[in-house]
């Protein structure tokens, strides 16, 4: 049985801007290319603080916003806690 991530399935090409955060440096880049690579736009931040200025910098469409953690606003933490 094949890896459902391995192959795409059908021409299907993402066409919305991705909001991508991630603080390792190396999974970011890789995941900002497979995004490109589909056909999103993606926008790259390092940290949360980042992120937050660039959605309210960025002009185009809405940004969806994805990130393998919770932002600390809605764990109830501080910024500098991790």
């Amino acid at each position: 049985m094949e890896d459902a991530l391995s192959k795409p399935s059908g021409n299907r090409q993402g066409t919305e801007t991705i909001l991508l955060v991630e603080d390792e440096t190396m999974r970011r880049m890789l995941t900002a290319e497979a995004l490109r690579d589909s056909g999103y736009a993606v926008l790259e931040a390092q940290d949360s603080m980042d992120g937050v200025r660039i959605a309210k910098d960025h002009s185009g469409r809405q940004v969806k916003a994805s990130s393998k953690r919770k932002s600390y606003a809605s764990r109830g933490e501080s910024q500098g806690a991790k």
